[in-house]
């Protein structure tokens, strides 16, 4: 289940208390809602998910075509120092459909989609 974000949350709830609350109620709930939306909307990228992104198109020109990688491979192939910083992401990648997990006796290998 996915995480639900506070203007989701001010949704669901406006939803269920359309009839139940006063106008009044109801307008401050939609106020705080568009609060919330505008201050997200003005939100940059942090320094160490700028430098995240600039790594994962390292991670994706290191990868070949049909070849399949361990997180360990490609953490020193792109020289991070972190296995675990590697790990994430690769995970992230896979979640962009970048990047394609598969398991073999227990190890887990990536291949480029």
């Amino acid at each position: 289940m996915a995480k639900l974000t506070i203007v989701e949350k001010y949704e669901a709830i406006i939803g269920k208390c359309e009839g139940v609350l006063s106008s009044a109620e109801l307008d401050f709930l939609r106020e705080r809602k568009e609060l919330h939306a505008k201050k997200n909307a003005t939100r940059k990228p942090s320094k160490a998910q700028t430098e995240n992104e600039g790594i994962k198109e390292q991670i994706l020109a290191f990868m070949v075509e049909g070849q399949a990688y361990t997180v360990t491979e490609i953490q020193k192939g792109v020289g991070l120092d972190s296995n675990q910083k590697a790990s994430a992401l690769i995970r992230q990648l896979k979640e962009a459909d970048l990047v394609v997990r598969t398991e073999a006796k227990g190890k887990a290998y990536f291949t480029k989609a």
